[in-house]
């Protein structure tokens, strides 16, 4: 069964793309490069990052801080747990919170 984790999100003016999850010595690590398609500079963006199993049940929820993003730019979200969430099928990206 393909997760869908791999697939690409959209958020708003936000695309989530090219979502990795590796656990190394007991430390869940997930990574995703955002784009910024709007035409507005977005500041101190934190995603909230809803990893969910097959079923759509969750199994955790972390934060990923971005920082400031400017219109077509792409940063690398780098985020991290000491919580095994390798397994996760999808995720489920709101923001959390942001300035304009």
């Amino acid at each position: 069964k393909k997760k869908k984790i791999k697939e690409e999100k959209k958020i708003s003016n936000l695309v989530i793309s090219d979502i990795k999850i590796e656990e190394v010595d007991n430390v869940s690590k997930f990574t995703a490069n955002v784009k910024n398609n709007g035409n507005y500079e977005i500041k101190d963006l934190i995603l909230s990052i809803k990893l969910v199993n097959s079923k759509n049940e969750e199994i955790t929820t972390i934060s990923g801080y971005v920082g400031n993003i400017n219109p077509g730019e792409v940063l690398k979200l780098d985020t991290q747990a000491t919580f095994d969430f390798s397994n996760a099928y999808d995720v489920q990206i709101t923001i959390k919170d942001s300035k304009n």
